[in-house]
Parts: C-alpha cells; structure tokens; sequence
C-alpha cells in the first residue's frame, strides 16, 4: 500500500504545477483579446463622440443665420 500512495503523491504536484502554467497562460491570453478589443472600441467611441460634437455646433449657428 505504500507503493500506491507514494506513486499517487508524486505526481500531484507535477499536474497542479501544469494546471497552474495552463491557467496562467489561459489568463494572460483572455486579458490580451479584452485590451485589444476595447482599442478598437475606443477609436470607434472617439470617431462617434467628435461626429457628435461637431453636430450641435453646426446646430446654433444655422438658427442664429435663420433669425437674421
């Protein structure tokens, strides 16, 4: 019975350092497609807020033209 557990503990160790390497790399990958998606969604959001912001500008000046 000593020969079961002895080969049974040494090869915990070895799969929960695999599981550990697996699952940080896992991390690392998921963290790199969300701060790589969330630039291009930062541009797209900075394209649409300057579109936005150049609109109501546009806004006042045609009622001001249309008043005179």
């Amino acid at each position: 019975m000593s020969a079961e557990s002895a080969d049974h503990q040494s090869w915990v160790p070895m799969l929960l350092d695999v599981m550990t390497v697996v699952f940080i790399v896992a991390g690392l990958l998921l963290l790199w497609i969300n701060l790589r998606a969330r630039r291009s969604d930062v541009m797209i959001k900075l394209r649409k807020h300057s579109e936005d912001l150049g609109n109501p500008a546009s806004e006042p000046s045609q009622k001001n033209s249309q008043t005179h």
